[in-house]
């Protein structure tokens, strides 16, 4: 299937305050998206929605943005886990995502979608042969299950 995460940064970055919009803006242009290029991006921004009082509406200008982001998180894990044999149940424990709810920043995450996130963290840590992508699926989808348990919890639900 394979989701274009580059149409859901710029949306991000086109959906964001002005403070944020160069950060943003990066990570469709230094290369792949990685957990260590997203985590201070989103970092910053839960951080400046955190000060501007945490409000859960999904179109808040501050907040609108980490959701897209925080899909995009998800999409480059599944981007990375369907090409390689084998991944089939890691993939089927993590959230449902479209290109759609992707630029939208409409991913529905609820509590049992987070403990299989972590269940499909889990796995892919047990595995035995550590591909890059199965390293860096596991880092982006553990970052985003925690995200979601901590302070985008009331956002989600869970």
């Amino acid at each position: 299937m394979g989701f274009d995460t580059s149409s859901a940064v710029t949306e991000a970055t086109n959906s964001a305050e002005d403070s944020a919009k160069a950060a943003i803006r990066a990570l469709n242009n230094e290369g792949p998206l990685t957990e260590v290029r997203l985590k201070p991006v989103l970092n910053g921004l839960i951080q400046r929605w955190q000060q501007t009082g945490s409000t859960p509406v999904k179109t808040d200008p501050t907040l609108h943005p980490i959701l897209i982001l925080e899909s995009v998180r998800l999409a480059e894990a599944i981007n990375r886990l369907e090409p390689l044999p084998g991944t089939e149940t890691e993939i089927g424990l993590l959230p449902t995502l479209t290109q759609a709810s992707l630029v939208a920043g409409t991913m529905p995450i609820n509590r049992s979608d987070l403990l299989n996130m972590k269940k499909a963290k889990s796995l892919l840590r047990a595995r035995p042969n550590q591909t890059q992508d199965i390293q860096e699926a596991g880092d982006l989808i553990e970052q985003l299950a925690i995200d979601c348990d901590g302070p985008l919890s009331t956002v989600y639900g869970v």
